[in-house]
């Protein structure tokens, strides 16, 4: 019986993985010309998913974007679906330390308002 639920987490995660890498292939990371300490990650639309603060690590992630998904499908926990987002960018980004939130629309609303993206960052993707 434990094997089966080990084998149905490992199952789920693995999931959750393959979509947040698949998301991530469809962003680009974006620099801000007023928040020099702020990287945006976007997709070809210019909608944001994503902004990390490296001055204190924050990373905001889109509710309805990204994590509703992972409330759906993994767990609707917000510890957990934090502590997973937490895991992949570190996994998948090299982001150490970094402080998962949720929010919504108001993160396009926002940063477009006060945001001027100067061009890709070193790597444009991960």
């Amino acid at each position: 019986m434990k094997k089966s639920n080990s084998l149905k987490l490992r199952k789920k995660y693995e999931k959750m993985e393959d979509w947040f890498v698949n998301m991530l292939d469809q962003l680009s990371e974006k620099k801000s010309s007023k928040y020099s300490y702020s990287i945006c990650y976007v997709n070809k639309d210019k909608k944001i998913y994503m902004i990390h603060n490296k001055k204190n690590n924050y990373l905001w992630v889109d509710h309805y974007g990204i994590w509703s998904y992972f409330k759906s499908n993994y767990s609707p926990k917000y510890l957990d679906v934090r502590n997973l987002i937490k895991y992949l960018m570190e996994k998948h980004l090299n982001l150490k330390k970094i402080k998962p939130y949720s929010t919504g629309d108001m993160i396009d609303a926002f940063w477009w308002g006060e945001f001027k993206y100067v061009g890709n960052t070193d790597s444009n993707k991960y």
